[in-house]
């Protein structure tokens, strides 16, 4: 099993070298730890209440904001790597409902496809991996400010939503063709 952090870099390499062989494109919500961590001084501040992080609120928030434009293109298979207790199916259905609620509420799209939903094992669907390449690049950019690998796989990349970065607009910042990601980008809004 290929998995990104923990791989050399020869195989890193070989690794990029293949999924540049196919076509794929790839879409992602960033989160900042910051932010969160901002978010939860502020509540407290106001409300004067201790809150505490729910990781799993926050993953199922990020997963509604994902898939929100997507699930009423076609039936479709969602594959989710198993995280321990991180959600459950009920959790993961839940945030797909949410998105298709979120779709309806915003575009007025009802949406009838079938969504299968799906818990597994990395070793058991490449697509898993292939994605945790995505995703490590990503990181490198947001945490490292390096975008050499993320420069590697830019092209796959049609969407990335920085909820976090809001000096534009309320609800993030959307890279894409239009806007593309830079570390410039990244640095201001940090």
């Amino acid at each position: 099993m290929f998995h990104a952090k923990d791989d050399a870099d020869i195989v890193r390499r070989e690794v990029f070298k293949t999924i540049k062989k196919f076509s794929f494109s790839f879409q992602a919500v960033v989160r900042r730890k910051a932010a969160i961590l901002n978010s939860i001084k502020e509540q407290y501040q106001i409300h004067g209440l201790k809150t505490f992080i729910n990781e799993k609120e926050i993953y199922n928030s990020m997963v509604a904001r994902l898939f929100r434009n997507l699930l009423h293109k076609s039936d479709c298979r969602i594959i989710f790597a198993e995280r321990g207790n991180t959600f459950s199916d009920t959790s993961l259905k839940d945030a797909i409902g949410k998105a298709k609620r979120n779709l309806h509420i915003k575009y007025n799209i009802i949406n009838v496809m079938n969504t299968e939903i799906v818990k597994s094992q990395p070793s058991k669907h490449i697509g898993l991996q292939i994605a945790d390449y995505y995703l490590w690049t990503l990181k490198k950019v947001f945490e490292n400010n390096d975008i050499s690998f993320f420069d590697l796989l830019r092209d796959d990349f049609k969407l990335i939503i920085d909820c976090d970065d809001k000096r534009r607009t309320p609800y993030g910042e959307y890279y894409s063709g239009n806007n593309e990601l830079t570390i410039e980008k990244i640095k201001e809004a940090n």
